[in-house]
């Protein structure tokens, strides 16, 4: 299950600090996840102050975090050393929401979530999909893999997809989430991005269970990200739906801390 943590910088900074051996032991417990701020709290309920400094965060190769910024202004997401903060930035005239994707470096010097979930993965392994897959397929498929390689069917961990190219579905909040909050979302509209991705694509984030509410929302078992490009710039999203082709990687945690 998740292990969901009181706010503290200093153990979430020492959490993704630390380092692990080069042969994956045996392993009687899941991967740690560290999770600051609850959805049902910040997207319902309208706790969407600042909770965790971004600079606090050491964002070193293997952690995995996907969030969101105080006040739903946007979507966090980090992998391989680096940060990504999304945001709509301008409304056109015809309702047009134009988004910016900024790297915040790794660690940020700047930034702030009011939601983010953590996890840090040493050694992953890999499968590649024989076939085209939907979502609920990426995850079955991710299960399969992580009970082969001796995670335990109840525990909770973070993950990878890099596919050719996907259809995919996915929005960027703008002060209000399309799923926890629906009639502030109509007044303040997403980001929305619904077809086939230019190249590659990659997702990033944790199939959770028993996070409803706190780190997924109800129904699901999944907190995604996916970075991909549009028009020739990165753009970084929450991912509502995807399916991917035959040749696409799925990774899962070997090693963890």
């Amino acid at each position: 299950m998740i292990a969901i943590h009181p706010m503290s910088l200093v153990s979430l900074a020492l959490f993704v600090a630390l380092s692990g051996c080069t042969a994956p032991p045996v392993r009687s417990s899941p991967p740690e996840i560290t999770q600051v701020g609850a959805m049902r709290a910040v997207m319902r309920d309208g706790q969407s102050e600042a909770r965790v400094s971004l600079s606090s965060v050491q964002f070193v190769p293997g952690v995995i975090a996907v969030g969101m910024e105080p006040g739903l202004a946007g979507e966090i997401t980090a992998c391989d050393g680096e940060c990504w903060s999304s945001r709509v930035v301008d409304r056109l005239p015809d309702g047009t929401t134009v988004l910016e994707t900024v790297s915040l470096g790794g660690p940020p010097a700047s930034g702030a979530a009011t939601m983010l979930t953590v996890g840090r993965v040493l050694a992953w392994n890999e499968t590649v999909l024989e076939s085209p897959c939907d979502l609920e397929g990426l995850l079955t498929r991710a299960e399969a893999l992580a009970r082969e390689t001796g995670l335990e069917a109840d525990w909770s961990f973070p993950m990878q997809v890099i596919a050719p190219t996907a259809c995919v579905t996915a929005h960027v909040a703008a002060g209000a989430c399309p799923h926890g909050d629906p009639e502030g979302a109509a007044a303040s509209p997403p980001w929305r991005f619904d077809g086939e991705t230019e190249g590659r694509v990659r997702i990033v984030g944790f199939r959770i269970v028993g996070g409803g509410g706190v780190s997924t929302h109800h129904g699901r078992r999944d907190h995604l990200h996916a970075l991909f490009e549009v028009d020739g710039e990165l753009v970084s999203a929450h991912l509502d739906d995807v399916t991917v082709p035959k040749g696409t990687v799925v990774r899962v945690p070997r090693d963890w801390v």
